[in-house]
């Protein structure tokens, strides 16, 4: 499996003041593909103009990198206040523009999160208490952003904040005829496997065919902590060998982009030691 550390590339967030500067940094650094997180406001979309666009697009085709986005994380779809839904699947219509422009082909999601309301001591989340109307708000704003990007870029919906809500897990398969995909965030995924393990693994053994994307960081399994590979307990092997697809894009995400290279060590350390152990 050692072939698969060769294979892991990086995302562009802390670092870079363009998106020309990340693809520099790959390919420097002999990364085959990026990860650039749209909240960075370097890499909003209107900071290129169509020229920067096509500029971008022949840069990447030259170098030979692969660019794939991370949508915004204060957007999301699970909202029901609907101008503010409206808002968010709007933008999304302007990144999937700006990928297709540039040559991405994927977009990470997060579908957003519920309202925490405190009561009498408790915090209570109001999905749970107004079930049909955020339901209602996450399959028409993902039938949205669907009927807008298909067959132009793939959405790919990652394991964090409502992903594991009932409905989302109950509603989502509906759409993977429609094309929707997967991110897999297995440093989310170490630390819920005790606690949730059928909204996080089962879930997508059940739908790997599903998975276009795969985040790789580490934790200590309590909390989600974005630790360089090494410093934690993921079980990068066991998580690898279900994902090693050359149709998948692995990405180290981790901050600054100078651990990105730590973490591409250790992790072919990590792979060779389990290697020799298997002999």
């Amino acid at each position: 499996m050692l072939h698969i550390v060769d294979r892991v590339g990086y995302q562009a967030l802390f670092d870079e003041t363009n998106l020309f500067d990340t693809i520099d940094f790959a390919e420097r650094n002999d990364f085959p593909v990026v990860e650039a997180n749209m909240n960075s406001p370097y890499f909003l979309p209107e900071k290129l103009d169509r020229g920067g666009r096509l500029r971008l697009r022949r840069r990447l085709e030259g170098s030979g990198v692969r660019l794939i986005l991370h949508a915004p994380e204060g957007m999301g779809i699970i909202n029901v206040q609907t101008a503010v839904r409206e808002g968010c699947i709007e933008r999304m219509k302007e990144l999937v523009d700006f990928a297709e422009q540039v040559g991405a082909a994927r977009i990470t999601f997060h579908v957003g999160s519920s309202v925490p309301i405190v009561s009498c001591g408790e915090r209570v989340l109001l999905h749970t208490i107004y079930g049909d109307e955020y339901r209602h708000a996450f399959v028409t704003g993902l039938s949205r952003i669907m009927e807008y990007s298909r067959n132009r870029v793939a959405i790919c919906i990652e394991n964090t904040t409502g992903f594991r809500y009932d409905f989302v897990q109950e509603s989502l398969p509906e759409f993977f005829k429609d094309g929707v995909c997967l991110t897999w965030d297995i440093g989310h995924a170490n630390y819920l496997k005790n606690t949730h393990p059928e909204t996080d693994i089962d879930f997508f053994l059940a739908h790997l065919d599903r998975v276009k994307v795969v985040h790789l960081h580490d934790n200590h399994g309590s909390r989600d902590e974005h630790n360089i590979v090494g410093d934690g307990t993921v079980d990068f092997a066991y998580f690898l060998s279900f994902v090693d697809s050359p149709g998948i894009d692995l990405i180290f995400e981790v901050r600054p982009r100078e651990k990105t290279l730590i973490c591409r060590e250790n992790l072919r350390r990590i792979l060779a030691r389990e290697k020799k152990s298997a002999l």
